[in-house]
């Protein structure tokens, strides 16, 4: 946003400079023309003089000349002045737009991360239940896979809300959230009727990297 601002201020600095050389050459082309070249006062006329019969002297050429370059200047710099400030306008809107975008998707993502967490915690835990009982196995199996179904959930939704704010969300954060999703594909084994979350911590510590870099 500092270096948009600094282009306008320039744009407009420049264009300043460019209607003062401008003004600069018409004033010395006139003076030249008129001055050098042009005719002299009619007899019975004043030098500034502006009626019938009276030819317009070098100078009076060159004071409606220099009055008409000056207006036109005037005019190209107030069309210059509204443009910019039209201009800065939109980016100073693109700019809060764009800045709300970020803190709602970050705020979401959080969330997101929150439940995940929670998700895995859980799942880990009914694993060291089952794993350690000889009963309710059935029922334990069965909340296992129903949490490992909200997980599923769960990435789809942390997938969805870093798509569409790709734009917004710093680079590095896109990349661990990557790096999570491929942790939670399958992350549960099952092998001789028990269960392995292996990957638990390191799914805990990359949402805490993440976690941090959305702050």
């Amino acid at each position: 946003m500092i270096n948009i601002s600094k282009s306008l201020f320039n744009y407009g600095k420049n264009f300043r400079i460019i209607i003062l050389v401008f003004f600069s050459v018409v004033v010395l082309f006139s003076f030249t023309s008129n001055i050098v070249y042009g005719s002299g006062v009619s007899e019975g006329c004043g030098i500034f003089d502006i009626r019938s019969g009276c030819d317009l002297s070098g100078w009076m050429h060159l004071v409606i000349d220099v009055t008409a370059t000056g207006l036109l200047a005037l005019f190209l710099h107030s069309l210059a002045s509204k443009h910019a400030k039209k201009l800065e306008l939109i980016i100073t809107n693109q700019e809060n737009k764009r800045i709300r975008k970020e803190k709602f998707s970050n705020e979401s993502l959080k969330n997101d991360l929150t439940a995940l967490l929670f998700n895995i915690s859980v799942i880990n835990q009914t694993i060291k239940k089952h794993n350690a009982s000889s009963v309710e196995r059935d029922n334990l199996s069965r909340k296992i896979k129903e949490e490992l179904g909200r997980l599923e959930n769960i990435s789809l939704t942390i997938q969805h809300t870093s798509l569409t704010s790709s734009d917004v969300i710093k680079p590095e954060a896109l990349t661990v959230i990557q790096q999570i999703r491929r942790l939670i594909q399958s992350p549960v084994k099952f092998d001789d009727d028990v269960y392995s979350f292996n990957k638990y911590d390191e799914i805990k510590e990359k949402v805490t990297q993440v976690s941090n870099l959305l702050n």
